[in-house]
């Protein structure tokens, strides 16, 4: 009995002396700074601390700030020219200044494809491969596998007129079908999101320049997929072939 007694009472010990470390734990200062991400980049075409006019410098800015736990990338007055999309990070706020800043996406080029992509295969043979280039956006289908059946990637390496990708086929992407590739995104993407923002900003999708029509939301203005508690707010969406803004199993606002 006695050994009961004294096993009970050690195990209520043991739980509320680990309640109280847990409760110490969320009120202790690391914790409470690591809820609140400060660090703040800020990028235009000058007077910023990064410098430049298109996709890079923004992503540089977005990537720098995510490494280090969040915070906010405000983007200064002007256009910048987007060849891939601006892939979002968790807990990163993209702020802009509201119609002065503007996301224009670059003019579409296309290609018929050399060789068939097959399911599963990180990389494309295109017919002419004057337009693709390494860190660019594409989105490859064909006549019967598009919209959700194509993908949409970043090119990372080329060898002539052959380029692998960040993401595999969706489907088999075959020359007799008219497979192709184009340079077509979402000038704004996540994945797998926690708590990214947004806001205060102009998405130009640059509709005369960009006439492959990609249904299935991939290519909209903002695209989202699986982000949880995101914001998008003030934000201005115009010239785009499939839409606004879109959110694909998210809890997003």
């Amino acid at each position: 009995m006695r050994s009961r007694l004294g096993f009970s009472l050690l195990l209520v010990l043991l739980v509320s002396a680990r309640g109280a470390a847990d409760q110490a734990g969320r009120r202790y200062a690391e914790n409470e700074l690591h809820a609140q991400p400060a660090v703040r980049i800020t990028v235009g075409l000058r007077d910023a601390d990064i410098i430049g006019g298109d996709h890079r410098a923004l992503q540089a800015a977005v990537d720098y700030v995510g490494n280090l736990g969040g915070g906010v990338v405000e983007i200064g007055p002007g256009v910048y020219v987007m060849r891939d999309s601006l892939h979002l990070r968790s807990r990163v706020t993209v702020r802009g200044a509201g119609e002065l800043t503007v996301l224009r996406k670059d003019r579409e080029f296309r290609s018929p494809l050399a060789a068939d992509g097959d399911f599963g295969e990180a990389a494309i043979t295109v017919v002419d491969p004057g337009g693709f280039a390494i860190g660019q956006g594409v989105y490859v289908g064909s006549k019967t596998q598009r919209h959700f059946h194509g993908v949409c990637a970043t090119i990372l390496n080329a060898r002539g007129n052959y380029f692998t990708l960040t993401r595999p086929m969706n489907a088999d992407i075959l020359v007799a079908d008219e497979g192709f590739a184009a340079t077509v995104f979402p000038v704004i993407s996540g994945y797998h999101l926690q708590d990214a923002r947004v806001e205060n900003l102009t998405v130009d999708g640059n509709r005369a320049e960009n006439p492959t029509l990609v249904d299935g939301c991939r290519t909209a203005g903002i695209f989202l997929y699986r982000g949880d508690h995101c914001v998008i707010s003030r934000c201005i969406v115009r010239g785009t072939t499939t839409g606004t803004a879109s959110a694909s199993n998210n809890r997003t606002t």
